[in-house]
């Protein structure tokens, strides 16, 4: 699915191939977004190889399912989401269970796609509220 940023991207379901571009958003916009926040030897130790077993197996598996936004054939971003996780809601609500983007693509409305693109989905599959 195409959407509409500055510049040129497309929002699409992650494959295996995208475990270890996923796995590195994740650490990189960890290290710049909590840099003032976690302390320095917890972020320096988060590992992207391990992180991207982890993806392969989460997307291989299809739960919970994840986008990614690819600009220039690159993962500038991902969002997981799927039915809610928690147990006192209504079973038509839905989670976004997480979203990053790379913090090269920060301000760029690549977020903004994912989440518009995870909604669209979960509204399809008949969810009426999303909780993040």
């Amino acid at each position: 699915m195409k959407t509409t940023s500055s510049f040129e991207h497309e929002i699409r379901p992650a494959t295996t191939a995208d475990a270890k571009a996923i796995a590195t958003v994740h650490v990189d916009t960890w290290r710049v977004a909590y840099k003032d926040i976690v302390p320095g030897g917890y972020l320096a130790a988060l590992d992207a190889v391990a992180g991207a077993q982890r993806w392969l197996r989460t997307v291989m598996v299809g739960t919970p399912p994840v986008f990614v936004a690819i600009v220039s054939d690159s993962v500038a971003g991902w969002i997981a989401f799927g039915p809610s996780r928690d147990h006192d809601v209504d079973p038509h609500c839905a989670e976004i269970e997480a979203v990053y983007v790379a913090p090269s693509f920060w301000k760029r409305g690549i977020g903004t796609a994912l989440m518009n693109a995870a909604s669209e989905r979960l509204h399809a599959e008949g969810y009426s509220t999303v909780t993040l």
